[in-house]
C-alpha cells in the first residue's frame, strides 16, 4: 500500500458480533522519503577543433555521465582578439549542451582562448572551463598566420649539475613551425628523493619561452631527478642527474 505522508488512512477492523461491524481503527501511514536527484556527474567542457582558424566555426560541448534534472547553460569565451557570450541549447542526439560559434577574420598569430560554461542546476550554479587556440590571418594579408597544433618542449640548462648549482628550468610552447604561443601558464614539479618542489613560472611571453632559475640545493651526487612541466593542458618531462663537484687545487 502506498500513500501520502501525513494522510490518515482509515483501516476498518471488523469484529463480527451478531453479523455487525462494531468498531474501526485509524492510523497514520508515512510515505517513503525518496533521495533528491544527484548533481550532474563527470561534467566536461570540450572545444572542437582544439586549434581553429579565423573564418571557421568552433563547437563547444558540455557533457556529463548523467543529467538527473533540467539545467540551463550559458557559455562565454575570450582571447586577445575574439570573444563570445551566449546560451548553450540542449542537443537531444548528443545528449549534451552544445553551441557552434563562427570566428571573425582578424589578423594575429596563434592565440589561446579561455571558455567558461556556467551551469544553472536546481538552486545552484557552477562553472566548467577549457582552453583552445585560434589561428588568425597572416600579417601580409595573404593566407593564415604560421602555426599548427601547439606542443611543449622542456629542458634543464645543465643535465649533470653538481650539488648546490643554480640552473635554468625551461619550457617552450610553440607551434609546429616554431611560432611561440603566448599566455600559457607554466608550472614546474621537481621530484627530489626527499620531496617534490613546485615552482610557478608565470605565463609564456610572445616567444612562448618561459624559464625559472633555481638552486637544486644540497642533493647527493648520483641522484637522478625527474622534472615534470605543465603548460596549460600540455605536459612534458625531463630529468637531470647530479654529479660530484669539481675538485679545486693540486694534490701532492
Amino acid at each position: 500500500m502506498t500513500g501520502v505522508a501525513g494522510a490518515a488512512v482509515r483501516i476498518a477492523t471488523l469484529f463480527l458480533i451478531g453479523g455487525l461491524a462494531s468498531s474501526t481503527q485509524t492510523r497514520k501511514v508515512s510515505a517513503s522519503v525518496l533521495p533528491a536527484p544527484a548533481a550532474p556527474v563527470n561534467v566536461r567542457l570540450v572545444a572542437s577543433p582544439q586549434l581553429v582558424d579565423v573564418g571557421d566555426s568552433i563547437t563547444f560541448s558540455l557533457t556529463a555521465s548523467t543529467w538527473p534534472a533540467p539545467a540551463s547553460v550559458s557559455l562565454s569565451f575570450v582571447s586577445a582578439h575574439h570573444g563570445f557570450t551566449g546560451t548553450m541549447p540542449w542537443d537531444p542526439p548528443c545528449g549534451c549542451f552544445d553551441v557552434a560559434v563562427s570566428l571573425a577574420t582578424r589578423t594575429h598569430g596563434v592565440e589561446q582562448g579561455q571558455a567558461t560554461a556556467k551551469v544553472s542546476y536546481k538552486q545552484s550554479t557552477f562553472s566548467v572551463r577549457t582552453t583552445f587556440y585560434i589561428r588568425g590571418l597572416a600579417s601580409s594579408g595573404h593566407g593564415l598566420a604560421p602555426g599548427g597544433a601547439p606542443h611543449l618542449s622542456v629542458w634543464v640548462s645543465d643535465p649533470t649539475p653538481p650539488p648546490g648549482e643554480k640552473d635554468n628550468f625551461c619550457a617552450w610552447v610553440r607551434t609546429a613551425d616554431g611560432l611561440g604561443v603566448s599566455g600559457i601558464p607554466v608550472r614546474f614539479q621537481v621530484h627530489f628523493q626527499e620531496g617534490t618542489r613546485k615552482w610557478n613560472a608565470g605565463y609564456t611571453p610572445p616567444s612562448g619561452l618561459r624559464c625559472v632559475r633555481r638552486s637544486i640545493g644540497a642533493v647527493a651526487a648520483g641522484q637522478t631527478v625527474r622534472v615534470v612541466v605543465k603548460a596549460g593542458t600540455l605536459r612534458a618531462s625531463t630529468s637531470f642527474t647530479t654529479r660530484e663537484p669539481a675538485r679545486s687545487g693540486l694534490s701532492l
